[in-house]
């Protein structure tokens, strides 16, 4: 299953790093369905990855798979798709066409 590594920051705002900011993401699926990536089952859990103390983060992402984005600190809950390419920022994610 190819991968996009999805990284960024997260400050407050007067852009001082928000350190253990949850930032989460999980499959956009309805309840009973079942998504299979590459011919796997996909759980319905969240992956959570925290900012590190420069506000920081990096995650793996299946690419091309639409996802819920979490960011409780920015106030954030919204469908993205993964873009089908190796390295994405959070602010391409961000604009990018579901």
């Amino acid at each position: 299953m190819a991968q996009c590594i999805v990284s960024g920051t997260i400050v407050d705002l007067i852009g001082q790093a928000l350190a253990r900011s949850v930032v989460a993401f999980r499959i956009d699926q309805a309840p009973n369905d079942v998504v299979f990536v590459d011919g796997q089952a996909v759980a319905h859990d969240e992956l959570v990855e925290y900012t590190d103390e420069y506000g920081r983060f990096a995650v793996s992402l299946p690419q091309g798979q639409r996802m819920i984005l979490r960011i409780d600190d920015l106030g954030l809950h919204r469908q993205v798709r993964v873009p089908a390419q190796a390295a994405a920022t959070l602010e391409e994610l961000l604009n990018a066409d579901v």
